[in-house]
């Protein structure tokens, strides 16, 4: 499998930084929160640079999408799809496995745990602390994390919808999650990504769950997307968005 690193400069020059997968050797799967924020995109014209034994590869990226139901409240449908301009070789990257099908039961009863992984900050934060740059990791991290029912998610935090999210939760006792960076990973369950990074609230803070959108639940949009069939393509002309690759855990 191949994790990508996405740095991007927002519109005051801040520093912006996601994690994504392959899903084709030319289409990265990320968080739509990654490429999206309240008033534009926040990347454009995006590069692809991949480091192989033969030296670094850069492929420019050509189209980005959102899912059309994707909300910037509530981040439900909090995903996105960054096509490039030509494919790697099958020598230099492979690819994520996605669900074949929507799960009808809550993905709590078919993972107990899985692998989160990310190229976030490895600060432990609370909610109200700002991030700050010497935090972010220098190579990606994975934790393992529980899966928890939704009732349960809602219990821990009421206010968060869970259309098209789960939740994972290392328990009251241990610290661990998501953080800055981490969004639009892959959470892994027996070999398979059901999970893109997409909320928290506060870094490895305890009592707090780390929200992924479900891809059994996107996989229609994947699967227009990937056939080069939009939903909503953002236009892009002003930012930089460069992505790094490396292989999984």
């Amino acid at each position: 499998m191949i994790l990508a690193l996405l740095i991007g400069h927002g519109k005051n020059g801040q520093k912006l930084k996601c994690s994504g997968t392959l899903i084709k050797l030319d289409t990265i799967l990320t968080a739509a929160h990654c490429v999206v924020n309240l008033r534009r995109s926040i990347f454009a014209e995006p590069e692809a640079i991949l480091h192989t034994p033969q030296g670094r590869r850069s492929i420019r990226g050509k189209k980005i999408f959102v899912h059309q139901k994707y909300h910037r409240v509530d981040m439900q449908y909090d995903i996105a799809i960054v096509k490039l301009e030509e494919s790697f070789l099958p020598s230099e990257a492979s690819l994520v496995t996605l669900p074949n099908y929507h799960e009808n039961k809550e993905p709590s009863y078919f993972c107990q745990s899985g692998l989160v992984i990310g190229w976030g900050n490895t600060h432990i934060a609370t909610i109200s602390d700002k991030p700050k740059k010497s935090y972010f990791g220098q190579s990606f991290r994975c934790i393992q994390l529980p899966v928890i029912s939704n009732n349960d998610c809602r219990i821990l935090r009421s206010s968060v919808k869970l259309e098209s999210h789960f939740c994972a939760f290392p328990g009251f006792n241990d610290s661990g999650g998501g953080c800055v960076g981490d969004s639009g990973g892959p959470f892994i369950c027996g070999g398979v990504q059901y999970g893109i990074a997409s909320l928290n609230f506060g870094c490895g803070v305890q009592g707090e769950p780390t929200y992924f959108t479900r891809i059994d639940k996107v996989l229609s949009f994947i699967n227009e997307n990937v056939a080069s069939s939009g939903m909503w393509l953002l236009e892009h002309k002003k930012s930089h968005y460069i992505i790094l690759f490396s292989s999984l855990c």
